[in-house]
């Protein structure tokens, strides 16, 4: 009897121990995010241009971002998203013969989708003509120099000509292919810049490029006559202020002398004659007066020396 109860306990001791093991439970795995892209592959022309790819989530939650592994695609707008949405590509113009391949990757947490970009050439006859610059700027001096021009593709022809005949092309003003444009810009002798334009010409239109050329620093005058004799009895006189630029700075007489007087405008622009009298001197010994030209950077002086 003792032998039964103590089989009974034992085995109700076991059976407790079972009903109370409590196993750790597994978490349920997070449902798997994924996305869809409406193109996995493109071909643009040689003028290049954009391409829209949607960006569709199918199950999950996360965001996705785009990334291209070659410089002439690019992205206009967001590159990345946490929904389904659009992504704008850019592919530059190939200006080359030679087609060239590239990628867009666009990725989430847990995968990832391509787009090839498969970019033809330029075919013969269709050509790009482009200069480094718009503008280029040359010394007042004038001298030699010279324009890059580059020419892709095969089978283009072009023609350099100069709007101004103080630029002179002479070297490579025509060619099938890239080249440096030789030219020769004679000295600028105005104190006011100008501007020529080289212009060059194919079959389905024109480039161009303006060459800018600085004036002279400073204008400066000269004074004829420099130096004036006057009798005792004194008179009427004149001289003529002449600037070294066609443009630029004017001028302006005055004297500190009282026996001189102006008699007509001391203010002016080149080869404007200014005029004065000597008063008679009376003074028994000779004498001299300086009449001053002034102009912005510089100032000249005329002597008027008299006779007793």
């Amino acid at each position: 009897m003792k032998l039964c109860c103590a089989a009974m306990l034992v085995a109700c001791a076991t059976l407790a121990a079972c009903n109370n093991d409590s196993s750790p439970t597994t978490p349920t795995a997070p449902a798997t995010c994924q996305y869809t892209v409406s193109t996995t592959a493109q071909t643009p022309t040689s003028d290049g241009g954009a391409f829209n790819v949607t960006v569709t989530k199918t199950s999950g939650s996360c965001t996705w971002a785009a990334s291209s592994n070659a410089s002439w695609v690019t992205f206009n707008g967001p590159a990345t998203g946490g929904d389904s949405g659009t992504l704008n590509v850019v592919v530059a113009a190939n200006s080359t013969t030679s087609a060239r391949s590239g990628a867009v990757t666009v990725s989430w947490s847990g995968g990832s989708q391509q787009i090839a970009v498969n970019q033809n050439g330029l075919a013969f006859g269709n050509c790009v003509y482009s200069f480094a610059a718009p503008m280029q700027v040359v010394p007042f001096g004038g001298g030699p120099s010279g324009a890059a021009l580059t020419v892709g593709g095969s089978g283009c022809t072009w023609t350099a000509t100069s709007d101004q005949s103080w630029l002179t092309i002479t070297s490579n003003a025509s060619g099938t292919a890239s080249a440096t444009i030789g030219f020769t810009v004679a000295a600028n002798n105005d104190a006011v810049p100008r501007t020529a334009t080289i212009t060059v010409t194919y079959p389905t239109g024109s480039t161009k490029l303006t060459i800018s050329q600085d004036g002279v620093a400073n204008c400066s005058y000269t004074l004829a006559p420099t130096t004036q004799s006057v009798p005792a009895a004194g008179g009427s006189f004149s001289f003529v202020p002449t600037r070294n630029t066609p443009n630029g700075c004017s001028f302006s007489a005055s004297t500190s002398t009282p026996w001189i007087t102006f008699t007509s405008p001391t203010t002016g622009l080149s080869g404007q004659a200014v005029n004065y009298d000597v008063a008679a001197n009376t003074t028994g010994a000779s004498r001299t007066g300086t009449i001053s030209v002034g102009w912005s950077g510089g100032v000249a002086a005329l002597t008027v020396t008299q006779t007793p």
